[in-house]
C-alpha cells in the first residue's frame, strides 16, 4: 500500500485486497466478522493512490466507499 504508486508508473492495472486482513485485525482488535470500517479505510487509501481494482468482501458496502472515494480523487 505504501508504494502503491511507484506500482502505478508500470502502467499496468493493479488489484489490491485488503478486506478482512489480519492486519486491520491486529490494529483494530477485532474479529474477521467486526472488520468493515477498516477494510473502507484501506480500500480508500487504495483507491486515492491509484487501485484500479478492489478485491471486497462486503461488495454493496464497498462499492459505495470506492465511488465516493474514486470522486475524491
Amino acid at each position: 500500500m505504501q508504494r502503491l504508486e511507484e506500482l502505478k508508473e508500470l502502467g499496468l492495472p493493479i488489484l489490491i485486497g485488503t478486506s478482512r486482513k489480519s492486519f486491520i485485525g491486529k490494529l483494530l482488535d477485532l474479529p474477521v466478522a467486526e472488520r468493515l470500517e477498516g477494510t473502507a479505510a484501506t480500500v480508500t487509501a487504495a483507491v486515492l493512490r491509484g487501485a484500479d481494482v478492489v478485491r471486497v468482501h462486503d461488495v454493496e458496502e464497498m462499492t459505495r466507499v470506492v465511488r465516493v472515494a474514486d470522486r475524491m480523487r
